[in-house]
């Protein structure tokens, strides 16, 4: 009682591993990855500054150390790509989910303009 448990995979991966799993979990065979710093993203979505800077500048590991003592044996029994693929499926069958926020679209496409405009 009282005490927080990661409840994971144990997956370990990168942003850009994260990405391409839920990209083929949504089918999409090429995605294109578009890197941008959280401060960039911020500027344009400013909602996002304190999450962005506080929780997505570095990856992060999610011990289940704790987990494993509370309950010896434990092992995950879904993966992240298997857990991408229930999610899409998931929201494939609930049309409710599957709006799109225009105004978080255009932020986003913003973004990518800014990347291909950016001199290398």
């Amino acid at each position: 009682m009282g005490e927080s448990v990661n409840v994971v995979s144990g997956d370990i991966l990168t942003w850009d591993q994260i990405h391409l799993e839920l990209a083929a979990a949504a089918g999409v065979r090429e995605p294109m990855l578009c890197h941008r710093s959280s401060e960039t993203i911020a500027e344009v979505l400013p909602g996002w500054r304190d999450v962005l800077v506080e929780d997505f500048r570095h990856s992060m590991f999610f011990d289940t150390g704790k987990l494993r003592s509370l309950v010896p044996g434990f092992t995950p029994a879904v993966s992240f790509a298997e857990g991408a693929r229930e999610l899409v499926a998931h929201h494939d069958k609930e049309p409710r989910l599957r709006s799109v926020d225009e105004d978080l679209n255009s932020a986003f496409d913003r973004l990518i303009e800014q990347t291909a405009t950016r001199p290398k």
